[in-house]
């Protein structure tokens, strides 16, 4: 296990989000495309909402796939937090919540990456492992 307990040592880097403005069909692909089940939403690099599988299972059957905007779907208020926080207290945060993500920023509120549930199995059966060796 790496030193720092930051978050950004076990994000999963984020080069892509969608824009606030996209289609929901075009984010769709672009989940389906990469095996995403999150993407944060973003307007001029700074995140304004997360879009998950979830939210667009849930309202799938009432809206047009390229006439809906992200905007429509997208959870508004998500958990963000700098690149520098600990990462046990975002586990903790998501699991008190039941979140399945947290969208992280770097230095100008800019999206730089996202952790996941799936981000933090891994890491907690990498320190399992670790302890038992």
């Amino acid at each position: 296990m790496k030193n720092t307990s930051a978050v950004q040592d076990y994000m999963t880097p984020c080069p892509q989000s969608v824009s606030i403005d996209s289609s929901i069909g075009e984010a769709m692909a672009m989940m389906e495309e990469n095996d995403f089940r999150h993407l944060p939403v973003t307007q001029e690099g700074h995140a304004v909402g997360l879009l998950s599988e979830r939210e667009i299972k849930r309202y799938e059957s009432f809206f047009d796939r390229g006439q809906t905007r992200v905007s429509e779907v997208m959870i508004s208020d998500p958990y963000v937090v700098d690149k520098k926080t600990n990462v046990s207290e975002v586990i903790r945060v998501m699991a008190q919540n039941k979140y399945g993500s947290a969208i992280v920023k770097g230095s100008g509120n800019q999206v730089v990456g996202i952790f996941t549930t799936t981000d933090a199995l891994n890491l907690i059966s990498k320190t399992m492992e670790e302890k038992e060796n």
